[in-house]
């Protein structure tokens, strides 16, 4: 949520056209749901190569 407050403010002080307020609420909300995808995919990964390693040392 701060984000895009930021992006508002900023974008009311240096712009007041309407698409390139548009275009810039998709580009931060496309930017927001990427960043959260990679992340939720690294810890996915992660989490299945710790459960593995605590497998096999268990199992040894």
């Amino acid at each position: 949520m701060p984000l895009f407050s930021l992006q508002s403010s900023m974008i009311s002080a240096f712009g007041s056209d309407p698409g390139f307020k548009h275009t810039m609420g998709v580009c931060v909300g496309v930017g927001t749901c990427a960043v959260i995808c990679v992340m939720s995919i690294v810890m996915v990964v992660r989490g299945v190569r710790r459960l593995r390693r605590i497998k096999r040392e268990h199992d040894a």
